[in-house]
């Protein structure tokens, strides 16, 4: 199980899709390609929409908790999830998923807010604040686990990028 975090526009969609190519199942349902994000997001719209709806205080965690079992449960190795909003809910993944392989994207944060400032239109000062605070959030819930680092500030090649993945999904294997 390969959990993908970092900050929306931080570059989790490209380590998603290089996972999904690698046989890794990012999902089973994704949303549409869009001009935000034109070769997909690779986010699982089961786990997508379970994440909003508790961030949104639809279910309390008790509930969330029961849901994401349940969605847990039906999934074949190897796979993986990736979703922004795990910077929020990270640590109840990682309750029921202790041996998860996390890998955490990383982008300067300037070349962060600009994304979002382009692709949500908030303010810069708004995308900064965002951002520093799932950064915090994915601080506290990593301190005591494994956690591939990707540094996506600079480009990397499709080769590059599965040959680092590799590690990861070798990992993910050694861990069941």
């Amino acid at each position: 199980m390969i959990l993908v975090v970092g900050p929306g526009r931080s570059g989790t969609s490209v380590v998603a899709k290089a996972l999904n190519e690698m046989g890794v199942s990012m999902g089973v349902h994704f949303g549409k390609p869009d001009e935000i994000n034109p070769h997909g997001y690779y986010e699982d719209l089961e786990f997508k929409n379970l994440n909003e709806r508790f961030l949104r205080s639809d279910f309390n965690h008790v509930l969330f908790r029961d849901r994401l079992r349940q969605l847990i449960a039906h999934r074949e190795e190897p796979w993986g999830v990736k979703d922004p909003r795990l910077c929020f809910v990270l640590g109840f993944y990682l309750d029921e998923l202790p041996n998860a392989v996390l890998v955490r994207t990383r982008r300067d944060m300037h070349s962060v807010a600009q994304s979002m400032c382009k692709c949500y239109g908030w303010s810069y000062i708004d995308t900064i604040v965002e951002t520093m605070r799932r950064e915090a959030c994915l601080d506290s819930f990593t301190v005591g686990h494994k956690v591939y680092e990707m540094n996506l500030n600079r480009k990397w090649s499709d080769e590059e990028l599965k040959s680092y993945l590799s590690e990861v999904t070798h990992a993910n294997l050694q861990s069941h």
